[in-house]
């Protein structure tokens, strides 16, 4: 009888036991919060600060729509057009939206002219002002419109984008990372970026500012411009990117073979003016020689 007795306390005392330790309704749904807090730790972790991500992106982060929303009313992530978000509090710039379309939806985008040169330290004569155009370039190939979240919150960053087939060559030709904080964005090398400055000036209104800058160009490399020249497609820029470097006389203009650039035939105009190169059969808006270097 006492072997009895004894048996029947030691498994009440194990019941009580484990019912001692079942939580109560609230501690029930604590787990089910410490996942979340973990989850949103994680995303923040991996989310470089100052950038856009999408919704694919978090979707490979196993950030569901509905779980964003969630996000949303934590006053964890803002959401600034359909399917992209910023961090809740963060200031984010052109430079954040150029990074979530390069790096989570493989927009053949890049930054592009006088704003891959100023990025790049070598915009010493761009204009002062927050008004400035920041120039973007996409690929022919890629046909897809930038979304409406990027050129709606960036409008505010005055982003132009044009679709560009200057040059016949993939369209990560003679580009580089450049970083931005905790993140890197694609963006045309000096070589690249000077061409497509003189591309974007149509009018021909800046062959002057185009002279200063590639006054700063001392460095560029001869077998990267003589690849990007035989790639061009514009005759105009090539002839004048060659009548601005031969009037500079930098090093590395000796080291160009024109011959091998495609530079067609008869007479060219940039802008309105009367300063005619005979060389290269280009009329110049400005006397070169009256340019002030200094």
């Amino acid at each position: 009888m006492i072997k009895i007795n004894y048996t029947i306390s030691k498994v009440y005392f194990r019941l009580k036991k484990i019912t001692m330790s079942v939580p109560n309704s609230i501690n029930i749904n604590y787990p089910v919060r410490a996942v979340g807090q973990t989850k949103i730790s994680q995303l923040l972790k991996c989310w470089p600060q100052g950038t856009v991500s999408v919704q694919p992106w978090l979707n490979s982060q196993q950030v569901s729509r509905h779980l964003a929303v969630r996000y949303i009313k934590g006053k964890w992530l803002t959401k600034i057009g359909k399917g992209a978000y910023i961090k809740e509090g963060e200031e984010v710039d052109w430079t954040g939206g150029v990074y979530a379309l390069q790096s989570q939806l493989d927009f053949k985008i890049h930054v592009a002219g006088l704003t891959a040169l100023e990025l790049l330290g070598y915009g010493h004569f761009m204009p002062m002002g927050s008004g400035n155009l920041k120039w973007l370039s996409k690929h022919k190939s890629d046909k897809r419109p930038l979304p409406v979240w990027f050129r709606y919150y960036f409008k505010k960053d005055n982003v132009m984008c044009i679709e560009q087939g200057l040059f016949d060559a993939a369209w990560d030709e003679a580009l580089v990372e450049h970083t931005v904080g905790d993140y890197k964005i694609m963006v045309a090398n000096p070589e690249r970026a000077i061409l497509e400055f003189l591309h974007f000036d149509s009018k021909g209104s800046s062959v002057a500012h185009g002279l200063l800058l590639m006054e700063n160009l001392t460095t560029l490399r001869p077998k990267i411009i003589q690849e990007l020249l035989e790639s061009c497609q514009s005759v105009k820029v090539k002839r004048l990117f060659l009548v601005l470097a031969e009037h500079l006389n930098h090093p590395w203009v000796k080291r160009l073979n024109v011959e091998k650039i495609d530079l067609g035939k008869g007479k060219r105009v940039v802008g309105k003016g009367g300063y005619y190169n005979s060389k290269y059969q280009l009329s110049l808006p400005v006397d070169l020689k009256e340019v002030n270097q200094t």
